[in-house]
């Protein structure tokens, strides 16, 4: 049908004279299906206009362009980065800058993501109820659609291995049980400890907080004596908490690349986060973006990624809570605020915490 009917054109303003109706019924759902959907870059083989990859809509329609040239994403790209000189010959400067911020892979596939869906897959379920939702209800979710999005979020979380055998004792017929990780433990008393690199490493810690709806990061890099090497505050507006531990990630490893840091391991107390970056899995847009440019810095670095409790996360806990309203970066034990200080001179002498509940 693409081949029959679009022939080289957008499927958003494809047109058919005398179509049969297996297109008009498609043209019904054309515009539904199109705001629904957004592109993750990689090689860039997604259209520059009409598709919606810089935003929450397609660049022809947020400028008003009627009938623009034909060019791919990829057309943009160069072996330093975007080309901006060539971007600004056809979006306006604020457009420009946005576009600049945004990562790419060449070396992966371009990934659609549907918006509907918490975890990025298109599915039948939530295209229907999203589809019912935009035609009748004008916002307000009805039973069913809870339960779809919870299962949707229940199948991520399983992907990320973030679910515990005991949570489905004799429930083991559950579609869920399956993915369970077999190497979560019991509830309980154990001493946690920020333990110090190897010789010639660093570790970089981070982790991000949501209070009153806005989000920060902290995050703190230290050498293999304990001595802090530098650390930052940084807020990122209104995030979920998983959105704001993938920002505050991203931040601190671009602040390595900016820096030349070699020999890295990096440590977060989010066990989803560490999970879904290892396993590679597509996530809700945008989170999808930042977890492909996370993977990125990370090879980039030759890094570790690892999850560590709460109790060992403790200086980075202790900046991401500052809200400080401004961004800060400390470049010394001395800068730090008294609590993060005080973290810091606790795990350069190897104090553990008491960590009460799951070990």
């Amino acid at each position: 049908m693409h081949k029959k009917y679009i022939k080289g054109t957008h499927p958003s303003i494809a047109a058919v004279d005398r179509p049969p109706a297996s297109w008009r019924r498609l043209l019904v759902v054309r515009e539904f299906a199109e705001s629904q959907i957004r592109w993750c870059l990689g090689k860039g083989f997604v259209d520059f206009w009409y598709d919606a990859w810089c935003g929450d809509l397609p660049l022809a329609l947020e400028l008003g362009m009627s009938d623009p040239p034909h060019f791919l994403v990829g057309e943009f790209f160069t072996s330093q980065g975007w080309n901006v000189p060539r971007l600004r010959e056809w979006v306006p400067e604020a457009v420009v800058q946005r576009i600049a911020t945004i990562f790419f892979s060449p070396e992966q596939d371009d990934v659609m993501v549907w918006v509907p869906s918490p975890n990025g897959d298109f599915s039948v379920s939530s295209a229907w109820e999203s589809r019912n939702l935009a035609r009748f209800q004008a916002g307000i979710f009805t039973p069913t659609q809870v339960i779809s999005q919870i299962e949707e979020f229940l199948g991520q979380m399983g992907r990320a291995r973030a679910f515990a055998r005991p949570s489905f004792a004799g429930d083991w017929d559950c579609p869920w049980a399956s993915l369970c990780n077999p190497t979560r433990r019991d509830m309980g008393t154990m001493l946690v400890s920020w333990e110090k690199p190897p010789t010639g490493w660093l570790k970089l810690n981070s982790d991000a907080s949501v209070i009153n709806g806005k989000a920060a990061g902290g995050g703190v890099l230290r050498d293999h004596w304990g001595r802090v090497v530098w650390a930052y505050y940084k807020e990122f507006g209104d995030l979920d908490v998983l959105a704001a531990e993938a920002q505050s990630l991203l931040f601190s490893l671009q602040l390595c690349v900016e820096r030349g840091v070699s020999s890295l391991i990096v440590e977060s107390d989010s066990r989803v986060l560490v999970q879904l970056v290892g396993s590679k899995a597509l996530s809700k847009w945008p989170l999808c973006t930042v977890l492909r440019e996370i993977t990125h810095h990370i090879g980039r670095l030759e890094a570790t990624l690892l999850h560590v409790f709460r109790e060992a996360n403790a200086v980075a806990d202790a900046l991401a809570s500052l809200q400080l309203g401004e961004h800060r970066l400390f470049e010394s034990l001395t800068a730090l605020p008294s609590k993060a200080r005080g973290e810091a001179r606790l795990d350069c002498h190897g104090v553990p915490r008491i960590r009460t509940g799951r070990c």
